[in-house]
Protein backbone atom coordinates (compact mmCIF):
# COMPACT_ATOMS: atom_id res chain seq x y z
CA UNK A 1 0.00 0.00 0.00
CA UNK A 2 1.20 3.45 -0.89
CA UNK A 3 1.12 6.12 1.99
CA UNK A 4 -0.65 8.87 1.11
CA UNK A 5 1.40 11.44 2.66
CA UNK A 6 5.77 11.60 4.30
CA UNK A 7 7.05 12.96 7.40
CA UNK A 8 10.77 13.14 8.11
CA UNK A 9 12.52 13.67 11.23
CA UNK A 10 15.94 15.38 10.91
CA UNK A 11 15.98 14.36 7.21
CA UNK A 12 14.65 10.56 7.87
CA UNK A 13 11.59 10.03 6.00
CA UNK A 14 9.06 7.80 7.75
CA UNK A 15 8.34 5.97 4.74
CA UNK A 16 12.29 4.93 5.04
CA UNK A 17 11.63 3.27 7.95
CA UNK A 18 10.16 -0.30 7.15
CA UNK A 19 7.56 -0.79 4.08
CA UNK A 20 5.29 -2.48 6.20
CA UNK A 21 4.47 1.06 8.24
CA UNK A 22 2.57 3.00 6.18
CA UNK A 23 1.51 6.53 7.11
CA UNK A 24 -1.46 7.28 6.10
CA UNK A 25 -2.50 11.15 7.79
CA UNK A 26 -0.77 13.95 9.58
CA UNK A 27 -3.08 15.92 11.51
CA UNK A 28 -1.48 20.01 13.11
CA UNK A 29 -3.80 21.50 16.01
CA UNK A 30 -2.33 25.17 16.51
CA UNK A 31 -3.25 26.24 19.74
CA UNK A 32 -3.76 30.33 19.44
CA UNK A 33 -1.20 32.59 21.17
CA UNK A 34 -0.41 36.11 21.39
CA UNK A 35 0.81 37.89 17.85
CA UNK A 36 4.41 37.89 17.09
CA UNK A 37 7.25 39.06 18.01
CA UNK A 38 5.84 37.61 21.26
CA UNK A 39 5.83 33.82 21.56
CA UNK A 40 3.09 32.15 22.88
CA UNK A 41 0.70 29.07 22.76
CA UNK A 42 2.07 25.42 21.48
CA UNK A 43 0.82 23.25 18.74
CA UNK A 44 0.31 19.47 18.36
CA UNK A 45 1.46 16.81 15.64
CA UNK A 46 -0.52 13.66 15.43
CA UNK A 47 1.24 11.12 12.66
CA UNK A 48 -1.66 8.38 11.95
CA UNK A 49 -0.02 4.94 11.01
CA UNK A 50 -0.69 0.96 10.45
CA UNK A 51 1.45 -1.86 10.57
CA UNK A 52 0.67 -4.03 7.59
CA UNK A 53 2.73 -7.35 8.95
CA UNK A 54 0.70 -10.48 9.61
CA UNK A 55 2.75 -12.28 11.89
CA UNK A 56 2.60 -10.69 15.69
CA UNK A 57 6.24 -10.91 16.69
CA UNK A 58 7.63 -9.41 13.75
CA UNK A 59 4.70 -6.46 14.02
CA UNK A 60 6.21 -5.49 17.27
CA UNK A 61 9.68 -5.22 15.84
CA UNK A 62 8.21 -2.56 12.97
CA UNK A 63 6.47 -0.90 15.48
CA UNK A 64 9.94 -0.81 17.80
CA UNK A 65 12.07 0.55 14.52
CA UNK A 66 9.11 3.41 14.67
CA UNK A 67 9.59 4.07 17.85
CA UNK A 68 13.22 4.83 17.63
CA UNK A 69 12.76 7.13 14.44
CA UNK A 70 9.87 9.32 16.81
CA UNK A 71 11.94 8.97 19.94
CA UNK A 72 15.28 10.50 17.85
CA UNK A 73 14.26 13.07 15.94
CA UNK A 74 13.32 17.40 16.31
CA UNK A 75 13.44 18.80 13.35
CA UNK A 76 9.83 17.78 11.26
CA UNK A 77 9.03 18.09 7.57
CA UNK A 78 5.67 17.04 6.01
CA UNK A 79 5.52 16.30 2.31
CA UNK A 80 2.65 18.77 2.63
CA UNK A 81 5.14 21.55 3.53
CA UNK A 82 8.21 20.19 2.17
CA UNK A 83 10.27 23.76 1.92
CA UNK A 84 8.98 24.14 6.20
CA UNK A 85 10.03 22.92 9.33
CA UNK A 86 8.74 22.26 12.63
CA UNK A 87 10.39 21.72 15.69
CA UNK A 88 8.86 18.91 17.75
CA UNK A 89 9.28 16.58 20.54
CA UNK A 90 7.60 13.19 21.18
CA UNK A 91 4.65 13.36 23.40
CA UNK A 92 3.00 9.86 23.22
CA UNK A 93 3.69 6.88 21.75
CA UNK A 94 1.30 4.01 20.76
CA UNK A 95 0.31 0.96 22.95
CA UNK A 96 2.00 -2.42 21.22
CA UNK A 97 0.60 -5.01 23.54
CA UNK A 98 -2.36 -5.42 22.19
CA UNK A 99 -1.33 -4.32 18.36
CA UNK A 100 -3.33 -6.32 15.62
CA UNK A 101 -3.03 -5.76 11.69
CA UNK A 102 -4.73 -3.24 10.21
CA UNK A 103 -4.97 -0.84 14.01
CA UNK A 104 -4.97 2.10 13.17
CA UNK A 105 -1.80 3.89 15.77
CA UNK A 106 -0.78 7.22 17.05
CA UNK A 107 1.97 9.37 17.05
CA UNK A 108 2.04 12.77 19.06
CA UNK A 109 4.38 15.39 19.13
CA UNK A 110 4.31 19.05 20.52
CA UNK A 111 5.59 21.99 19.22
CA UNK A 112 6.86 24.42 21.56
CA UNK A 113 7.93 27.02 19.32
CA UNK A 114 4.36 27.13 17.37
CA UNK A 115 5.41 27.95 14.24
CA UNK A 116 6.48 26.53 11.22
CA UNK A 117 9.91 27.62 9.60
CA UNK A 118 10.29 28.90 5.82
CA UNK A 119 13.68 28.36 3.79
CA UNK A 120 16.18 30.34 5.13
CA UNK A 121 17.12 33.71 3.69
CA UNK A 122 20.33 35.02 4.04
CA UNK A 123 22.34 38.27 3.61
CA UNK A 124 26.29 38.76 3.87
CA UNK A 125 27.83 42.19 4.93
CA UNK A 126 31.02 43.26 5.15
CA UNK A 127 33.24 46.27 7.09
CA UNK A 128 32.83 48.17 10.12
CA UNK A 129 29.28 48.78 9.40
CA UNK A 130 26.75 47.58 6.78
CA UNK A 131 23.62 47.56 5.98
CA UNK A 132 21.09 45.64 3.48
CA UNK A 133 17.58 44.24 2.70
CA UNK A 134 16.42 40.99 4.05
CA UNK A 135 12.85 39.03 3.31
CA UNK A 136 10.98 38.04 5.87
CA UNK A 137 7.71 35.71 4.57
CA UNK A 138 4.56 35.15 6.30
CA UNK A 139 4.03 36.36 10.11
CA UNK A 140 7.29 37.53 9.75
CA UNK A 141 10.87 36.51 11.23
CA UNK A 142 13.14 36.63 14.18
CA UNK A 143 16.69 37.05 12.89
CA UNK A 144 19.78 35.19 13.28
CA UNK A 145 23.53 36.20 12.63
CA UNK A 146 27.06 35.10 12.05
CA UNK A 147 29.44 37.46 12.86
CA UNK A 148 33.23 36.60 11.70
CA UNK A 149 35.94 39.05 13.20
CA UNK A 150 38.83 40.01 10.81
CA UNK A 151 40.61 41.44 14.28
CA UNK A 152 39.69 41.33 17.73
CA UNK A 153 35.98 42.07 18.14
CA UNK A 154 34.69 43.41 21.53
CA UNK A 155 31.71 45.89 20.48
CA UNK A 156 28.81 45.01 18.36
CA UNK A 157 25.74 46.71 17.46
CA UNK A 158 23.01 44.52 14.99
CA UNK A 159 19.18 45.64 13.88
CA UNK A 160 16.56 43.97 12.51
CA UNK A 161 13.60 46.44 11.05
CA UNK A 162 12.63 48.04 14.01
CA UNK A 163 14.67 45.91 17.02
CA UNK A 164 18.22 46.55 17.77
CA UNK A 165 20.41 45.00 19.95
CA UNK A 166 23.93 45.95 21.27
CA UNK A 167 27.07 43.92 22.54
CA UNK A 168 30.06 44.87 24.86
CA UNK A 169 33.17 43.12 26.46
CA UNK A 170 32.93 40.76 23.58
CA UNK A 171 36.90 39.72 23.16
CA UNK A 172 36.14 37.50 19.76
CA UNK A 173 39.25 36.67 18.29
CA UNK A 174 40.47 37.45 14.69
CA UNK A 175 38.99 34.06 12.60
CA UNK A 176 36.19 33.65 15.27
CA UNK A 177 32.62 32.69 14.60
CA UNK A 178 30.41 34.84 17.11
CA UNK A 179 26.84 33.27 16.36
CA UNK A 180 23.31 34.52 17.65
CA UNK A 181 20.51 31.94 17.07
CA UNK A 182 17.68 29.84 18.81
CA UNK A 183 17.76 26.45 19.64
CA UNK A 184 14.68 24.16 19.07
CA UNK A 185 12.34 25.83 22.22
CA UNK A 186 13.30 29.30 20.78
CA UNK A 187 15.72 29.70 23.01
CA UNK A 188 18.36 33.22 21.96
CA UNK A 189 21.78 32.15 22.10
CA UNK A 190 25.33 34.22 21.80
CA UNK A 191 28.27 31.94 21.62
CA UNK A 192 31.68 31.86 20.27
CA UNK A 193 31.45 29.06 21.43
CA UNK A 194 31.36 29.99 25.13
CA UNK A 195 28.06 31.51 26.03
CA UNK A 196 28.15 35.75 25.19
CA UNK A 197 24.60 36.63 25.80
CA UNK A 198 25.22 38.66 29.18
CA UNK A 199 27.90 41.15 26.82
CA UNK A 200 24.18 42.58 25.21
CA UNK A 201 23.35 45.34 26.86
CA UNK A 202 20.01 46.02 29.35
CA UNK A 203 18.50 48.83 26.59
CA UNK A 204 18.66 45.97 23.94
CA UNK A 205 15.11 44.19 22.38
CA UNK A 206 15.04 40.81 23.48
CA UNK A 207 14.63 40.00 19.84
CA UNK A 208 16.17 40.84 16.33
CA UNK A 209 12.79 40.76 14.85
CA UNK A 210 11.63 41.44 10.72
CA UNK A 211 7.62 41.95 10.18
CA UNK A 212 6.59 40.82 6.65
CA UNK A 213 8.30 41.56 3.55
CA UNK A 214 11.53 43.11 3.01
CA UNK A 215 13.26 44.76 6.09
CA UNK A 216 16.29 46.54 6.66
CA UNK A 217 19.12 45.09 8.27
CA UNK A 218 22.05 46.87 9.79
CA UNK A 219 25.59 46.25 11.89
CA UNK A 220 28.15 48.50 13.29
CA UNK A 221 31.79 46.86 14.89
CA UNK A 222 34.77 47.63 16.03
CA UNK A 223 36.95 45.36 14.14
CA UNK A 224 36.13 44.69 10.39
CA UNK A 225 33.44 41.81 10.19
CA UNK A 226 31.23 39.62 8.15
CA UNK A 227 27.88 39.93 9.31
CA UNK A 228 25.60 37.17 7.63
CA UNK A 229 22.12 37.92 8.92
CA UNK A 230 19.56 34.64 8.29
CA UNK A 231 15.46 34.80 8.24
CA UNK A 232 13.06 32.08 8.19
CA UNK A 233 9.65 33.18 7.78
CA UNK A 234 7.07 32.04 10.32
CA UNK A 235 3.61 30.36 9.56
CA UNK A 236 1.04 28.33 10.96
Amino acid sequence: MKALIDAALDGRAFCEIDPRAILLEAQVLPTLGAPLPRVSGGMRVRLGFEVHEQDAARRRAVLSRVYAWAEGGRELTLSSRPSERLFVRLRELPESSTLRWGDRLTLVFDAPFPYWEAAARRIALRGTSGEGALSAEGLGSFVAAQIRPEATLRQLELCAGATRMTFLGLDVPAGGTLSLSYDAAHVLHLTDPAPRLLCRTPQSADDLFLPPGRGRVFFSSDAPCTVEFVSRGLRR
